[in-house]
């Protein structure tokens, strides 16, 4: 069961610290729960502006949307779980076609700009699977490793 409530800050003078009197009565989990389409909306943002941009483009729709940091972390595990999800399918795939892309995106990591994200997606039996999502890696070492996995059809 989920409840929401109004919470007030109170202000203690004697020792100069806020602090929400609830907090003392009812243990909280401590993080903030967003439905899993506003998640998925955020990463989606995510993929095409920056973090800080997801975050202002998504307050015009929701009112509280995720911060930059839930969205890096969502797109993080999302993108984990992608590459879990189709982990299997790479190994001897034998793809028949393979399209691949790169993309320079804002960091947010101290002292880097930007990251590199390669990804290659295959078509095999009509489905599309996702062979290969790499950031900050050269080609040639996505390359090699589709090759190991021998992923793609030589035959053609």
């Amino acid at each position: 069961m989920r409840l929401n409530l109004k919470l007030h800050r109170v202000m203690d003078k004697e020792e100069g610290k806020i602090f929400l009197p609830v907090e003392e009565s009812i243990e909280f989990a401590g993080k903030r729960v967003y439905q899993e389409d506003i998640s998925v909306i955020s990463a989606e943002l995510a993929m095409k502006m920056t973090y800080r941009d997801a975050v202002k483009e998504g307050k015009q729709f929701v009112k509280d949307f995720p911060s930059p940091c839930t969205i890096n972390r969502r797109v993080i595990e999302y993108g984990e779980k992608i590459k879990a999800f189709n982990g299997d399918e790479i190994k001897d795939a034998s793809v028949e076609v393979a399209y691949a892309d790169g993309t320079k995106t804002h960091s947010q990591e101290k002292g880097k700009s930007e990251n590199g994200v390669n990804v290659v997606l295959g078509v095999s039996n009509g489905k599309k699977v996702l062979l290969d999502a790499r950031v900050n890696k050269a080609w040639e070492e996505t390359a090699s490793k589709l090759d190991e996995a021998a992923a793609l059809d030589k035959k053609r």
